[in-house]
């Protein structure tokens, strides 16, 4: 029976001379060259979607290699960009939205408050919130108890 050696694929990309993605290596050296090709389309991505009149954003925890970092997500409704970051501190936010004047829908992290926009909260964040809040004090109820933790819930139901 014949294989192909594990380190060849039948075509495309990894089959031109010098790009054999067996190794890690050579494949973080290609993500490396790709980053640095597109760093003027994100560039130009980015600046769109800053100076249109409504952007969308949220952040999200990442494991790389073992080390919690963030993805920050930002959209036009058009374009879109992921912007790695090492934590989620809102200096990403803060950075990348310093000159957008337009309407911010987000999620309800409070780095996002400091912004200098009108703003709208996410309606899928505010659901997802409502319906922790209804769970907890339907919790609450059943148990007899008035004190159950709240989890990842910013709205509180008195």
């Amino acid at each position: 029976m014949l294989e192909r050696p594990r380190n060849q694929t039948g075509g495309g990309v990894a089959s031109r001379p010098g790009y054999h993605f067996g190794a890690i290596s050579q494949v973080s050296h290609f993500k490396v060259g790709a980053a640095e090709f597109y760093t003027e389309t994100r560039r130009l991505i980015v600046e769109r979607i800053v100076q249109g009149s409504l952007v969308h954003v949220d952040e999200t925890k990442a494991n790389i290699r073992g080390k919690t970092a963030c993805v920050w997500v930002f959209t036009n409704l058009h374009e879109v960009a992921y912007l790695y970051s090492d934590s989620r501190d809102s200096e990403m936010a803060q950075t990348t939205l310093a000159a957008f004047k337009g309407v911010l829908v987000s999620g309800f992290y409070s780095g996002y408050d400091s912004l200098a926009c009108p703003q709208q909260k996410c309606l899928l964040h505010l659901v997802r919130d409502l319906n922790a809040e209804r769970r907890r004090v339907m919790l609450r109820a059943w148990l007899g108890t008035r004190e159950i933790s709240p989890r990842r819930s910013r709205v509180r139901i008195i």
